[in-house]
């Protein structure tokens, strides 16, 4: 891959996470309605909010990384989904780029 397709390709990856995590939020949304009693769900919301929001500032070469194992992740799908199916409920992430470092990490194990 040239250094201008992996550019585009990160550039894309950028913005599939942030719709991810965009479409996450409003899944969370729609369960905090529905069970309200629950908080957890206004936690996941109000996180995926915040995550989506601040994707931009992921670290070029920290995407790169996860590009680079992109197959791996989706192949299974494990890493990501454990690492966002927890927000909210067992754990929450500082920032997107905590976030791809724990789907990085759990992709390698």
């Amino acid at each position: 891959m040239t250094d201008s397709q992996n550019a585009e390709a990160i550039a894309e990856l950028r913005k599939i996470l942030a719709m991810q995590m965009q479409s996450e939020a409003d899944r969370r949304r729609g369960h905090a309605e529905e069970y309200s009693d629950d908080k957890r769900h206004v936690a996941g919301t109000e996180q995926f909010q915040k995550l989506a929001a601040t994707v931009k500032d992921v670290p070029h070469d920290i995407l790169g990384t996860w590009l680079d194992r992109w197959k791996l992740f989706y192949g299974v799908r494990g890493a990501a989904f454990e690492a966002t199916r927890r927000v909210g409920f067992h754990t929450s992430y500082n920032s997107p780029t905590e976030l791809v470092q724990q789907m990085i990490a759990q992709g390698i194990r």
